[in-house]
């Protein structure tokens, strides 16, 4: 009886095996071919905007799809998750000091009200606990609850509020927001 136990098991362990060099080969090979696709897509965009195509132009294919020329912006602030994530300390340093520098900006050009401060505080489920969920951030310090507090800006509220800034001239730190901009193409 342990004989056909081992034998099921190394046939099934030798299946799994099996089903996990496909999954990691078709991965490796979506990859491959995301990153073609992205490289096309680049070479598109780059060729329809020095062709002095404007965003927003439109061409359509043979197939009836058709291509849009769009801004393409990306923004971002480091989390806190991010931030405890981060296994190396000179780096968790740098990553604390982007996200102020990046609220402080916000702060400095008249923009601190997309800064939300969000506290998050774990309660359980009996009534008592309840109660306690409801009372302000003071009252949770003087009644022990463990809680956690950070400053966010929801991510397309922080890249409409940056693309308005270019729009308006402001100098805005490319680095310290992880910011990206250029032209793309959309398929429709």
């Amino acid at each position: 009886m342990e004989k056909k136990f081992d034998e099921k098991v190394k046939d099934l362990g030798a299946k799994l095996c099996y089903a996990e060099n496909k999954i990691k080969m078709k991965e490796q090979s979506l990859k491959e071919l995301k990153e073609k696709y992205n490289g096309i897509k680049n070479q598109l965009a780059d060729l329809m905007e020095n062709e002095g195509m404007k965003i927003g132009s439109r061409i359509v294919l043979a197939s009836g799809r058709i291509l849009i020329l769009e801004d393409f912006l990306s923004v971002s602030i480091p989390s806190e998750s991010k931030i405890a994530r981060e296994r190396d300390p000179h780096r968790q340093m740098e990553l604390i000091g982007q996200k102020e520098r990046c609220l402080f900006w916000l702060d400095k050009n008249g923009l601190g009200d997309i800064i939300k401060n969000k506290i998050t505080a774990d309660f359980g489920r009996d009534d008592k606990e309840q109660t306690r969920a409801t009372v302000m951030k003071t009252l949770l310090e003087k009644n022990g609850v463990n809680f956690k507090n950070e400053q966010t800006v929801h991510p397309q509220t922080l890249k409409a509020t940056i693309k308005d800034s270019l729009k308006q001239g402001k100098d805005v730190p490319f680095d310290d927001f992880n910011l990206v901009s250029g032209v793309n193409v959309k398929i429709k």
